[in-house]
């Protein structure tokens, strides 16, 4: 029941991740490479131009896509949430979950781990269509798993959020989180907080210092929502 119910609360937040995944892949192969043919990289070779065209694509899928994907998906924790999303207040399914004979802890790894597994899914699909639709590049799926930490550290964090704030508010914070981030990782290129040249690195989970230190704050937020939901009165 615990599933089901959290399914139904998430199928439309799924089908949503999957619209902006398609949206991402069109431009991808779609828009991008006329582009590319027209500015500064024209004259490189088909697989120099592949190249570049896939490290725009896992900048905006990696940096932008999967950390939304991820606040979508992570819905509002304990906090009872809607199929739709973003509402204010609580709602009656709140009651129902906290009724039934589980504990909170088990509530809340239910949900956090079905948005999980969706997340998976649609990176894996999305990402696999993408690199099959893009000609030439050679080894793709060397930046798959770096990928895989961000979008992991930002569900922690939408998880986290989530459990303390309102699912409206929860969102806003997260995503202007991820807005900071993104505008210190253009600005200041290459630094550890630097999120465009992690995602680039051509080593997978490397390099290693910013991998353990994401994986570390992925588990505190957990851990965090875990004992929020635990000591908060509903």
């Amino acid at each position: 029941m615990l599933w089901f119910k959290t399914w139904k609360e998430v199928r439309f937040r799924f089908a949503l991740t999957i619209l902006l995944a398609i949206y991402i892949i069109a431009l991808t192969v779609g828009w991008l490479p006329s582009e590319l043919s027209t500015n500064k990289w024209k004259n490189l070779k088909p697989a120099e131009s592949a190249s570049k065209l896939w490290q725009i694509f896992v900048i905006v899928y990696g940096g932008i896509l999967l950390p939304i994907s991820a606040k979508i998906l992570a819905g509002a924790g304990i906090n009872a949430q809607t199929s739709m999303g973003m509402s204010r207040g609580f709602h009656g399914s709140m009651g129902f979950l906290l009724s039934m004979p589980v504990t909170r802890t088990r509530i809340l790894a239910t949900r956090a781990s079905a948005g999980m597994i969706l997340m998976l899914i649609l990176s894996l699909t999305s990402y696999g269509i993408a690199a099959a639709m893009v000609p030439d590049v050679s080894t793709p799926w060397t930046y798959f798993p770096n990928m895989l930490v961000v979008a992991s550290f930002f569900y922690a964090m939408a998880v986290w959020l989530s459990t303390i704030f309102d699912e409206f508010w929860a969102g806003t914070i997260g995503l202007l989180i991820l807005g900071a981030l993104g505008g210190y990782s253009s600005s200041l290129p290459e630094t550890w907080f630097d999120l465009g040249t992690y995602l680039l690195s051509t080593t997978p989970l490397v390099p290693a210092g910013q991998t353990c230190f994401l994986m570390v704050l992925t588990a505190l937020q957990l851990a965090a929502a875990r004992w929020v939901v635990e000591n908060k009165e509903y």
